[in-house]
């Protein structure tokens, strides 16, 4: 793969190189190219100079798509997504939607309560999951219990796109954050864009981190992999170790996020890969080849 794309791919999941160490070698070709692809259209709309730009980039490359169905594109990325065999396993409709919700951010007018963020926030986990599965051609799980577990991890990675997306874009606007937090500490959204790590301002993002990690707690934990259909676990292997890691990164925030110290030039840091982060994915893949081994590995999904 190009070391641009693969840069691409770093600046966005840098915990991405851990887990496809656990990867069946056969399938990273086919992740790199997905991120590859979910990393551009995040960096469309935070190093874009203005939304006009965002939603022409974001219009280009769902036109690029098309033409990379065709054969007719030699755009790297596209000759990756066409090589690795991803772009054929995923529905029109899956990709639409994906283009839907990007440009549904940055047209986005702001966002009323807790609610309608955790909606949003589990609808962009959602899609990147469900490429996922379908390189595959799996799904979520036929459980609704574990089915609810699923979506409730895929709500933490679409609170760490926002943050990665507002954290880093050039015109943020912070449309995500709820106006009823913002009223219980009195300040305006236009308070967050202009002083984005004040005092008030870090509170609010505290209580958005906190709240999403307690509504979760139940799920970034080793018992929850063991309530896994067990061949669903081991083919989401990728999905499960980045979503966990992405777990730790967001409670890594809420600990920056309480210190009057955090400011811009910090906020890559807390996306950094640590020493931990490689003792916990593979203390997570070891648990999840456990569970395997002891289920029923003819288990449906």
């Amino acid at each position: 793969m190009q070391d641009e794309i693969g840069e691409l791919i770093h600046r966005n999941y840098p915990m991405l190189r851990i887990c496809l160490a656990y990867v069946n070698q056969s399938l990273c070709p086919k992740l790199l190219a997905l991120y590859g692809l979910l990393a551009t259209i995040e960096e469309s709309l935070y190093r874009a100079s203005d939304p006009v730009v965002s939603s022409a980039k974001l219009a280009w490359w769902y036109e690029e798509l098309r033409r990379a169905r065709d054969g007719n594109s030699t755009h790297p990325l596209s000759l990756q997504l066409q090589s690795s065999g991803a772009l054929a396993l995923w529905p029109e409709a899956l990709i639409e939607r994906m283009f839907k919700l990007a440009i549904e951010r940055v047209e986005a007018a702001g966002v009323n309560d807790e609610n309608s963020l955790h909606q949003l926030c589990e609808s962009l986990g959602l899609v990147h999951l469900e490429l996922e599965l379908a390189l595959q051609n799996i799904s979520l799980p036929d459980q609704r219990a574990n089915q609810k577990a699923v979506r409730r991890l895929a709500a933490i990675n679409g609170l760490m796109q926002l943050f990665r997306e507002s954290y880093q874009t050039r015109q943020p606007t912070y449309y995500w954050v709820p106006l009823s937090d913002c009223g219980r500490l009195g300040i305006e959204r236009l308070q967050i864009v202009e002083k984005p790590f004040d005092t008030k301002v870090r509170q609010v993002f505290e209580g958005i981190v906190k709240r999403t990690l307690d509504r979760e707690s139940r799920v970034p934990n080793l018992a929850f992999l063991k309530e896994l259909p067990k061949s669903w676990a081991e083919r989401s292997k990728h999905w499960l170790l980045l979503s966990m890691l992405q777990q730790r990164q967001l409670s890594l925030l809420q600990i920056k996020l309480a210190k009057p110290g955090f400011t811009g030039h910090t906020r890559d840091r807390w996306q950094q890969v640590r020493l931990g982060d490689g003792w916990f994915a593979w203390r997570i893949a070891r648990q999840l080849n456990a569970s395997v081994k002891v289920g029923n590995s003819g288990e449906d999904v």
